[in-house]
């Protein structure tokens, strides 16, 4: 991948080229055919994903055998973080939606850079909490059902 790619997400635009060009050295790409699952809620949690084309669904698996769709998130957008920041498995599971292209970062490799710049675990801690709040309003539907 090359730097300037990355720099198109808002988590990675804080960092130098320099830093850019370390981290795309740390990634590997990854393919996933539309329809094709990426990973099951509920399996470890091993990689962060980076978009780098085409689109995803974040869904949760349901007690009664459904799903609900938590997220669609495409180029420039990130997902898999959480499994590798509290070391639990997947809360959710995901489907490519269109043929995506991932960049994969090793669960100690994607922590090290969090340790290592303020500002990515900062953009970071705001995208979880929306996320979070997200889920949270499905929730409160759910229940209301």
């Amino acid at each position: 991948m090359k730097p300037n790619e990355l720099a198109r997400s808002s988590f990675f635009k804080d960092l130098s080229m320099v830093e850019l060009a370390d981290v795309a050295t740390l990634m590997s790409k990854d393919y996933f055919q539309s329809g094709e699952t990426i990973f099951k809620q509920g399996t470890p949690g091993d990689y962060f994903f980076y978009i780098a084309s085409g689109a995803v669904r974040v869904w949760l698996q349901l007690e009664d055998g459904g799903d609900q769709e938590l997220a669609v998130l495409g180029p420039g957008q990130f997902f898999g973080e959480l499994a590798l920041l509290d070391k639990e498995p997947r809360t959710a599971g995901v489907e490519a939606i269109e043929n995506c292209e991932v960049w994969k970062l090793e669960s100690e490799e994607f922590l090290n850079l969090l340790r290592n710049n303020a500002n990515m675990a900062v953009k970071l801690l705001q995208v979880v909490g929306s996320r979070l709040r997200r889920a949270d309003e499905i929730i409160q539907m759910l229940s209301s059902r």
